[in-house]
């Protein structure tokens, strides 16, 4: 549990860049749907042109959803950790929840990336924890590092790091992490 002298002295808020983009390209895409379905509505008529953009849409709106939700901001305060997303808090780890921490390195096309999962205690329910994850991509990484880092040396928090199928224990996540190529 955080203590009252360990105060982080209010919110912080982490975003990750380019966030518009990502709904203006799904804007596009589900504008581009309509226009297909106008197209085969022309030939087909407007049964086939309906049923087009019946499969179309709620596609590109998942698609968009998913993309969105990893794309939300993350929150930091006295009391939690959690992902927002216009104001909505859809995932959130109390501190004195904090059960364990597990950094994951992976290559991709753009480089190496360190995926960070904070996973609750277990409610004894489901045989899975729960965890709120977010990549290295984060504005002001740093900080937000800086920030849990607090939170796991007071409550001894356990840190593991997996690369290449590895598991390293940490006392704490490393300020600095491997991004890019």
């Amino acid at each position: 549990m955080v203590s009252r002298a360990q105060n982080f002295l209010g919110q912080d808020t982490f975003t990750f860049p380019a966030r518009r983009i990502f709904a203006w390209m799904f804007a596009f895409l589900i504008g581009l749907g309509a226009v297909l379905s106008v197209s085969v509505w022309r030939q087909n008529g407007w049964k086939s042109g309906l049923e087009a953009f019946s499969l179309l849409v709620p596609f590109w709106c998942f698609a968009a959803a998913v993309v969105l939700l990893m794309r939300s901001d993350i929150v930091v305060d006295d009391l939690s950790i959690a992902r927002r997303l216009f104001g909505w808090n859809w995932q959130r780890v109390r501190w004195d929840d904090l059960a364990r921490v597990r950094l994951r390195t992976i290559s991709t096309r753009a480089g190496m990336r360190t995926i960070f999962f904070l996973e609750k205690k277990s409610d004894g329910i489901t045989s899975k924890p729960k965890r709120l994850c977010f990549t290295n991509e984060v504005d002001m990484l740093g900080q937000l590092l800086g920030r849990i880092n607090q939170v796991i040396s007071a409550n001894h928090v356990p840190v593991s790091d997996e690369r290449a199928g590895n598991a390293v224990e940490l006392q704490q996540i490393p300020l600095v992490v491997q991004t890019g190529s």
